[in-house]
């Protein structure tokens, strides 16, 4: 008796197996996501027009997924470079002015130097 192709169970096709935004193609480019090798928690957001076209671009330009795309730009706040803390001007020795005469009593009376005194 021939067989049925209804009677054969199908392999599950999972989203994965079609890398977002490039078919097939796409798929080995999907092996360059480190993060594929951890246990990852399901986690829905919400994107602007401008925020999800970006990352659409992105993904037929690099061949990652959406998702692996916010999660390398999530590793890179995660991890700054050490370089990005050389020649911060925050981060430089202020600046003293020698000429600079202050009040002896700024500390308490800040406010009332600044906003005004409220008293006539």
């Amino acid at each position: 008796m021939p067989s049925n192709k209804r009677d054969e169970p199908e392999a599950p096709v999972f989203r994965e197996d079609f890398a977002p935004y490039g078919g097939l193609e796409a798929q080995v480019h999907t092996e360059a996501d480190p993060h594929l090798q951890e246990e990852l928690i399901r986690t829905q957001i919400h994107l602007s027009k401008q925020q999800r076209a970006f990352l659409t671009e992105q993904a037929k330009l690099t061949g990652l997924s959406m998702a692996a795309q916010i999660r390398n730009l999530i590793d890179t706040q995660m991890n700054p470079k050490t370089t990005d803390w050389d020649h911060n001007p925050l981060l430089e020795d202020t600046v003293v002015d020698p000429s600079f005469q202050g009040s002896s009593d700024a500390s308490v009376t800040s406010d009332s130097q600044i906003y005004g005194s409220y008293e006539e």
